[in-house]
């Protein structure tokens, strides 16, 4: 829904989803939005074959499709061939930041393409300290030492601005939110 709302399509977009894993935040935007059609970038089959699973059982399989591959490599599209990239919670798994950044400015449609990357942060505020050390347990349950490990291995909003600078993507912005950092542009 936060995608759908910042990201403004225009009627009959085409999203392109990176790193889906089983596919829920795609969906759900296809199943808010039946004009889109969205083509999910996915490194692992398994992964791939739950998304596509979910997306069936959501009634969404027509207009999202699933195809191996990595951010950082997305030769097999067009330039300008997105109107729009999203990603949620994959970010710290890119081997290469600054390379996927550069391939996702590519494919998006120029001045309106448009991006949305939620992932957690690494620097993480006290009280959202307490929530995932004391009380992390509670939350995450036996996800608890996984969810550690993606914040640990998570980025700063000030570091992804210098990877944007660095790569001329002067209109990308990264934001702190609640356990994670936004990246829109």
């Amino acid at each position: 829904r936060r995608a759908n709302e910042t990201l403004a399509l225009a009627p009959n977009s085409r999203v392109l989803e990176i790193g889906p894993g089983p596919g829920w935040a795609g969906i759900e935007l296809a199943k808010l939005r039946e004009d889109v059609t969205i083509v999910a970038v996915e490194p692992s089959a398994d992964m791939r074959k739950t998304a596509k699973k979910n997306a069936r059982e959501a009634g969404v399989q027509d207009r999202v499709s699933y195809v191996e591959g990595v951010a950082e490599d997305l030769s097999r599209f067009e330039r300008g061939s997105f109107d729009a990239v999203v990603s949620r919670d994959s970010l710290h798994h890119w081997e290469d930041p600054a390379r996927a950044f550069a391939e996702i400015n590519r494919v998006i449609a120029g001045k309106k393409g448009r991006v949305f990357i939620i992932d957690n942060k690494r620097n993480l505020s006290f009280p959202e300290w307490i929530l995932v050390h004391p009380l992390g347990k509670r939350i995450a349950g036996p996800m608890i030492s996984g969810w550690r490990n993606s914040i640990a291995s998570g980025y700063t909003p000030r570091e992804l601005e210098t990877i944007f600078r660095a790569g001329g993507l002067e209109s990308w912005k990264a934001r702190a939110s609640v356990l994670e950092v936004v990246i829109t542009g």
